[in-house]
């Protein structure tokens, strides 16, 4: 039986022996050389960095790719993965696409690849609501603006707009610009209380910059209303002219009154008040009467 003594030195030899340092060890390089033997022969399923210094297991590197993407508040490129992670840009890109595919088991949320983005759904959801209220609060905006502000492409913008159309967003969109349904409400009721009261023919660019209505806007809501029947008078000279119906009725009766009382009317007469082209306005107007170069007789 061992006396106190002996378990003594036995102890003291145990801890000699844990405190000193081994005389044989691999060195680092070797290390990472067996290491890149084993991922190589298939024996080992690791994935190494871009300096070959640290390997990730796959799983490892899905956890990574989501944590970076949370710290990027749900929208992260694969350039950023890349250089956060010190993997090369084609790891990254095939272990985004598993993610993707297999969402469930990494992410609480759903996720989009646009453009060489990241991208979580809510991240969009959280955009499209900061578009419609920036719509909402100045009434029009163009896509450039858009595009410059959030950075994305414009046809990625043009399918959020799109996709929440009816929901989010209550929108008109005119080439470049977009203009809310109750902004162009606006523009529509100045066009009409300002129209309806002119009696003689009146440049849409003069009234425009009174109104403070871009053109192709006051253009367009000027046609709507009138083919409605709610503004009575026509768009002439190119739709650069707004002629009330009232005016061109002045028109019909200074040259009726004037054919009753002459028998004839003179071109010249007929483009004084405003006519530019007397000749078919004549032979419109009367059909059976004698038409010569410059006047009629009736």
């Amino acid at each position: 039986m061992s006396n106190w003594s002996e378990i003594r030195n036995l102890a003291e030899k145990l801890r000699s022996v844990q405190s000193a340092g081994s005389t044989h060890y691999l060195s680092e390089r070797i290390c990472v050389d067996i290491v890149s033997y084993l991922i190589n022969s298939g024996r080992l399923r690791l994935i190494r960095s871009v300096d070959g210094r640290a390997f990730l297991t796959e799983n490892e590197l899905f956890k990574e790719i989501v944590e970076e993407l949370a710290a990027h508040r749900g929208r992260v490129s694969l350039l950023e993965l890349s250089k956060s992670l010190e993997m090369e840009c084609s790891i990254i890109e095939l272990h985004v696409s598993k993610l993707l595919s297999n969402h469930c088991e990494y992410l609480d949320d759903q996720c989009l690849l646009i453009a060489g983005e990241l991208m979580t759904k809510s991240f969009v959801r959280r955009i499209t609501e900061e578009i419609r209220d920036r719509l909402e609060f100045r009434g029009v905006m163009s896509m450039i603006d858009l595009v410059r502000i959030y950075n994305f492409a414009p046809q990625f913008l043009a399918s959020i707009i799109s996709d929440h159309s009816g929901v989010l967003f209550d929108v008109s969109r005119d080439g470049d610009k977009l203009y809310t349904n109750l902004y162009l409400d606006k523009q529509e009721s100045k066009i009409l209380g300002y129209l309806s009261a002119v009696i003689t023919p009146t440049s849409l660019i003069d009234c425009g910059s009174k109104l403070d209505i871009p053109p192709k806007v006051l253009s367009r809501l000027t046609g709507t209303l009138i083919s409605v029947g709610k503004l009575k008078g026509a768009l002439t000279a190119g739709k650069s002219i707004y002629t009330p119906l009232c005016y061109r009725k002045a028109q019909d009766a200074f040259v009726s009154d004037f054919v009753k009382q002459n028998g004839y009317v003179d071109w010249a007469i007929v483009q004084r008040v405003g006519i530019p082209d007397p000749s078919s306005y004549l032979r419109s107007r009367f059909p059976s009467a004698i038409h010569t170069k410059g006047f009629a007789i009736c």
